[in-house]
């Protein structure tokens, strides 16, 4: 329901969401072949309400509410006999059998002002919000008699959940012609209970939490103009982040948490310039930006050739990244182009602890982009971009680095001979370099051509995706202390005809 007049407006939606998927999937790991199955039913319904008034004085007036719950069960099974020396003491079996479900209340309720005035305007709001969930698993073993036992004493959680948040804030926005400013101070009362009868875990934490934020756009030329940005950030975990027992998130992840509550304070701080010429049709820019974001736990991870356990401990550590970027464009008015430039430079430190080693890491990014846009003649346009990046990572305690270099390359020619006619043909280069491993390359093309026959009303759609019929993909990853390879099997070339028609 949707009401909008001159002094008030009012929408009120309800949304009711029933999905539900099956997977299927068969797996070798190291010698074995075992296949997957994974069934996921997600239901959820929620009710939106706003009220939006304005008063005499002209300030405005906001009455908010917003509830939903949601479901969603998921099995998975995998099967057979994987990993028999840690899911059934190296005996034989049919199944390994997970059951997940986290069904969740929540509402969040408000009722704010906004002052307007000409030099400042001012909004304050005050509300509470409710979270309720219940998280329930099970990891159990299909013997193979049929018969099925849980995994162990520390595969079931029956973990309850509840946060209650008390909060108000005060805004102050200054949209001056030189200085804007936004100036937001938000305070809330956070209070979480959460237990678990199956570990003797009762635990109330409570906790006042500022969260400020100040932005600045000051205006230094009729186009030119500084920013700067800083924001602090006081963020608890979720029910995921504590259960204690085992879950199998997928064939290669087995999690656990310890009972102590996440929390991380991220702060976030950045400074720029912005140069403009409209006249001239040329834009520059230069940022700079930190983020310190520590917190009071760390994942701890044993890694073996088929399975990653992770669990979570109560160790302090922290994250620190560093970013500096620059663009450029300029149009080119005799060649009817625009060219564009871009680097950027990254550098993040960070702590990670591998099968019982604390090991510092630093990972540096440097990103490198070309661009140009050209239009040739009235029907014909011309798109090309071209990206370098280059990661790497080691460690202090290790002299040995590792590094990707990956180069990608976006190039399309667009024609259109007439208004109802267009041809578009369009490629995808992409290269990738890791030492120790064989270079990957890979060039991936599409065309299409559109049609609309104005006198049925009707369009005609033909393309062809990946028409030099690729079949197979490769793509490296690296972050910190894990380099990820990626193997994926295409559908090859795919010829489509679209047909659109207005009744």
């Amino acid at each position: 329901m949707n009401i909008n007049r001159d002094k008030y407006y009012l929408n009120d939606a309800v949304v009711v969401d029933d999905n539900r998927s099956a997977y299927h999937s068969d797996l070798n790991t190291g010698d074995a072949g075992v296949n997957q199955v994974l069934h996921d039913n997600a239901l959820s319904f929620s009710n939106e309400f706003n009220l939006i008034k304005s008063l005499k004085s002209n300030d405005i007036i906001q009455t908010y509410s917003y509830i939903s719950h949601s479901t969603e069960p998921e099995n998975r099974s995998i099967g057979p006999d994987f990993e028999p020396a840690i899911f059934n003491d190296s005996n034989q079996y049919a199944r390994l059998i997970q059951t997940v479900n986290v069904p969740t209340w929540y509402t969040t309720n408000y009722l704010s002002l906004k002052i307007r005035s000409n030099l400042i305007t001012q909004s304050f709001k005050t509300g509470f919000s409710v979270q309720s969930q219940t998280l329930a698993s099970n990891l159990d073993v299909a013997q193979v008699n049929s018969k099925i036992t849980p995994e162990s004493d520390s595969s079931i959680n029956h973990l309850n959940w509840t946060r209650t948040k008390i909060y108000a804030e005060a805004d102050y926005d200054l949209p001056s012609t030189l200085l804007k400013a936004n100036l937001s101070l938000p305070v809330n009362l956070q209070q979480i209970h959460y237990s678990d009868g199956l570990y003797a875990l009762d635990k109330l934490t409570t906790r006042l939490y500022f969260n400020p934020l100040f932005k600045v756009k000051y205006q230094v030329g009729a186009e030119n103009y500084l920013s700067f940005f800083y924001n602090y950030r006081n963020e608890t975990g979720t029910i995921e982040d504590i259960y204690q027992g085992y879950i199998l998130k997928d064939y290669l992840t087995l999690f656990a948490n310890s009972s102590d509550l996440v929390e991380r304070q991220d702060q976030n701080a950045s400074a720029g310039f912005s140069y403009r010429k409209s006249l001239i049709m040329l834009f520059a820019s230069l940022n700079i930006g930190y983020d310190h974001l520590a917190a009071n736990k760390i994942a701890s991870e044993i890694i073996t050739n088929n399975l990653q356990q992770q669990v979570m401990l109560p160790y302090p550590n922290a994250t620190g990244s560093w970013t500096v970027s620059s663009t450029v464009s300029k149009y080119l008015f005799a060649l009817k182009t625009t060219v564009s430039a871009g680097l950027q430079w990254q550098s993040t430190r960070s702590v990670q602890l591998q099968n019982d080693l604390l090991l510092p890491f630093n990972t540096i990014t440097e990103t490198g982009s070309l661009g140009a846009d050209t239009k040739a003649g009235d029907h014909v346009t011309i798109d090309y971009k071209a990206t370098l990046t280059r990661t790497a990572t080691h460690s202090a305690v290790d002299a040995s680095a590792n590094q990707i270099d990956q180069l990608q390359q976006q190039a399309s020619v667009e024609y259109n001979p007439l208004a109802n006619l267009q041809f578009r043909l369009s490629g995808d280069h992409y290269f990738t370099r890791q030492e120790g491993n064989p270079d990957l390359k890979y060039f991936f093309a599409d065309a299409s051509a559109k049609f609309r026959a104005n006198k049925w009303k009707t369009n005609f759609e033909f393309s062809a995706l990946n028409f030099l019929n690729v079949r197979t993909y490769e793509a490296f990853y690296l972050s910190a202390n894990t380099f990820t390879a990626n193997s994926y099997v295409l559908p090859g070339r795919i010829v489509l005809l679209k047909v659109f028609w207005n009744l």
